[in-house]
């Protein structure tokens, strides 16, 4: 039998960390305490221990709030105030009506979808003049048509 060469965990320590800090807030936040007409989500209020106030502009533009402490004490602490909010590693839940997180999602399908077509529309374009151009052309003939470069 070949030596089989030992593979160590494909997750770095700090990946293995940060994935276990994900399944830790998606399992002790208390959903039934969510508003029904609301979606939650978490959105980053410092990058790099740097506070990101142009992201906090760009989701309060877009109508995301953030949530009270006191509505989630088990993410909060048990101190939690109701002029408090929720902000675990640079994140920041916050809450938008359902309606606009529904109209959001949509349109950024929508962008995604035009995005990908355009592309199949360039890459076609970038075929179509490619199957045009002929590489038959010999170097005495291209001096006859565009003249010495040197």
């Amino acid at each position: 039998m070949a030596n089989r060469i030992q593979r160590s965990d494909q997750r770095s320590p700090m990946r293995r960390t940060m994935v276990r800090y994900g399944e830790y807030l998606y399992e002790h936040t208390d959903l039934s305490k969510k508003p029904e007409d609301k979606d939650y989500g978490w959105k980053r209020v410092s990058l790099l221990g740097e506070e990101d106030k142009q992201n906090m502009v760009i989701m309060d533009h877009n109508g995301w709030e953030p949530v009270p402490a006191d509505r989630h004490p088990e993410l909060a602490g048990r101190k939690a105030t109701a002029g408090q909010q929720i902000v675990l590693g640079g994140l920041m839940l916050c809450e938008i009506d359902k309606q606009d997180a529904e109209y959001a999602e949509q349109e950024m399908k929508d962008r995604a979808v035009m995005q990908v077509a355009n592309q199949a529309r360039k890459l076609k374009i970038e075929n179509q003049i490619g199957a045009r151009m002929s590489f038959k052309h010999s170097a005495s003939s291209a001096t006859e048509q565009y003249g010495d470069l040197e």
